[in-house]
């Protein structure tokens, strides 16, 4: 019935399939590694998925802090940071 909507579509996933998945992979993969190796988390704690969204937001809020720290330096940031 919609024959030429998945040729079309197969035909753009040869094309460009390849370099659109490395790329997500890049982006996507990130923060999942350093969470589920460093920090041990591999599963949610909590049911429901307000609950789980809250709880994934405060695991990449603890990871992209992390980072910042990296970058920037815990003395540097502590200087930042009012009294």
């Amino acid at each position: 019935m919609h024959e030429d909507v998945i040729e079309r579509h197969q035909l753009r996933m040869r094309e460009a399939g390849q370099d659109m998945m490395r790329r997500r992979k890049a982006l996507a993969g990130h923060p999942f590694g350093p969470l589920k190796c460093r920090a041990g988390y591999r599963h949610f704690l909590l049911r429901g998925f307000e609950r789980v969204r809250g709880e994934w937001r405060l695991m990449a809020l603890c990871c992209n802090f992390t980072r910042v720290l990296r970058i920037v330096g815990f003395k540097r940031w502590m200087a930042l940071c009012p009294a």
